[in-house]
């Protein structure tokens, strides 16, 4: 990436400084006092059996075609300096890896919680990637439009709070590296109870056709039910 600053009369950009580009297809700036012609390839030696062209400030140029990595486009401008300068970019075209089977877990892959707060694990191979790794996290629906992304943490966990309401609970997460290469939505799904059940209480009636009133004391959360049985 170069700076196109004041104190670089000549000078090429790609993307317009960005350090990672998902296409071969890139935009190129330059910048050259005192010429006219220009000429530009992706390495010194073709560069040298490449003719000269007009001079122009910006244009679409093709990286070496291969395996994703790092890209180096050469210009060489027709003045009194005659060396040519360069910039680099890394080229991405792959998406984030996932672990099959543990894209996102939830309480390491737990049933049930009885806690709006739980831990989520990713399942994203940081090591095999050329961009570094991002992540969104939403609850119930995949609608990613207005999340913000994240670094992957190293110990690729984080804490999350479930929405409100007892019931399945479902997780979604995408995945996104810096070159802009985004993953389909994976998903995760716990059951949240966070009713905590009194134990029975059971009442020894006479054995008599009478009427009986029964009075049950106790305490509870808000809202919660009481279940009577006979036998």
């Amino acid at each position: 990436m170069t700076d196109l600053g004041p104190f670089y009369p000549q000078a090429l950009q790609i993307e317009n400084g960005s350090d990672f580009t998902q296409s071969l297809v890139v935009e190129l700036i330059f910048s050259a006092a005192d010429t006219t012609m220009m000429r530009v390839a992706n390495s010194q030696d073709e560069l040298l059996q490449t003719p000269f062209q007009p001079y122009v400030t910006a244009q679409s140029h093709e990286l070496a075609i291969g395996e994703d990595g790092e890209r180096t486009v050469f210009v060489q401008f027709q003045s009194e300096a005659t060396e040519a300068v360069s910039d680099n970019i890394i080229l991405d075209r792959t998406l984030p890896q996932v672990e099959e089977g543990s894209e996102l877990l939830i309480n390491d892959g737990a049933i049930t919680t009885e806690t709006r707060d739980v831990t989520l694990s990713f399942g994203v191979l940081l090591e095999s990637e050329i961009a570094p790794i991002e992540f969104a996290v939403v609850n119930d629906t995949p609608d990613f439009a207005n999340q913000i992304f994240r670094n992957v943490p190293d110990g690729l966990t984080i804490q999350h709070r479930l929405s409100q309401e007892d019931g399945i609970k479902r997780v979604y997460v995408q995945y996104r590296d810096k070159a802009g290469n985004v993953t389909p939505a994976y998903h995760s799904e716990i059951g949240l109870n966070t009713v905590t059940l009194i134990p029975p209480t059971f009442v020894d009636l006479p054995n008599t056709t009478e009427k009986h009133r029964i009075t049950v004391n106790g305490e509870s959360t808000p809202l919660a039910q009481i279940r009577l049985g006979l036998s």
